[in-house]
């Protein structure tokens, strides 16, 4: 599930099927099912282009073949299937930074290599190669800094015009295990916000400086800022919607709690608006500064 960067339109993605929703009209523009392609696309990952007309979304993730496919959200139709590897069955790595110019190949070991890549051409000049054994990993919202975890809890920070190292941050005492760090950068700040799940807490990290600003002990992961960085966002592990929640900390406020039901937050542009699986397996539209429930929306099943 996603929000479009303009707010014009609402992805929701499942396994068999993607739907995408006008916000104002509430008209459905684009339904695939999952067998568009000989790969079938799996819609649960989906991201929009920054100019809001693409998005992409990845392969079955039960196949050893993965792909990455660029999809046009007016026609259906696939502009781009690019080869991408996937840890396991978990997609932890990002492929295209946040204006969608570079590629993060991560296909041979312990080393991600950084490609050009354009809407209408694809894949392009190769950049550069960086020694990366990957548990984990993110750009920062303006694509001016990427970081990765290793297995051992290390963070890497690179700045991504030279793609050198910026700094690393010794976060984890336990290795993280199958799932990894799970970690989002803010969008004003030089703050990192990670998860580990044997550690069961969510910190906050000045990564210039390597200062815990905010660390809190829960079951949780997948933590994100809101675009005004005033809200941090984070949900709890559980197998079904009716056993899940979402967390969100008002950072200004001390980093005040409030919990909301469901799970698989995604945020409006707006910072205000959050779309959450809720317990009844739809999708609830919450305002996070008014903490009202706005809306339910049907959803593709699985």
């Amino acid at each position: 599930m996603d929000f479009s960067p303009d707010s014009q339109y609402l992805a929701l993605g499942g396994y068999y099927r993607l739907l995408v929703f006008d916000t104002d009209s509430k008209v459905t523009i684009l339904d695939l099912p999952n067998s568009v392609t000989t790969l079938r696309t799996d819609f649960k990952w989906i991201t929009f282009s920054p100019d809001s007309n693409h998005i992409m979304s990845h392969s079955d993730w039960w196949t050893y073949d993965h792909e990455m496919s660029i999809w046009n959200v007016h026609t259906g139709q696939r502009v781009h299937a690019v080869a991408a590897l996937r840890s396991q069955q978990w997609v932890q790595r990002p492929w295209l930074s946040p204006d969608w110019t570079q590629f993060l190949d991560w296909s041979r070991d312990e080393l991600a290599v950084i490609h050009e890549f354009d809407i209408e051409q694809g894949l392009g000049q190769l950049l550069v190669g960086i020694s990366a054994v990957d548990a984990g990993a993110a750009f920062s919202p303006d694509g001016s800094v990427f970081a990765f975890a290793t297995w051992e809890g290390e963070v890497q920070v690179y700045e991504t015009n030279t793609w050198t190292l910026k700094n690393k941050i010794q976060h984890h005492q336990t290795p993280c295990g199958d799932l990894g760090v799970r970690f989002a950068f803010s969008h004003g700040k030089p703050l990192l916000a990670t998860s580990c799940r044997p550690d069961k807490a969510v910190s906050v990290w000045n990564f210039e400086t390597n200062e815990v600003i905010f660390l809190v002990e829960t079951f949780s992961a997948d933590p994100v800022f809101t675009m005004d960085d005033k809200h941090l966002i984070a949900s709890t592990i559980g197998l079904s919607p009716e056993n899940s929640s979402i967390l969100v900390w008002n950072v200004p406020h001390d980093f005040e709690l409030t919990v909301y039901p469901g799970k698989e937050p995604k945020l409006h542009p707006n910072s205000e608006l959050m779309a959450t699986i809720g317990p009844d397996g739809r999708v609830w539209v919450w305002n996070i500064k008014s903490k009202q429930l706005l809306a339910i929306l049907s959803a593709p099943r699985n």
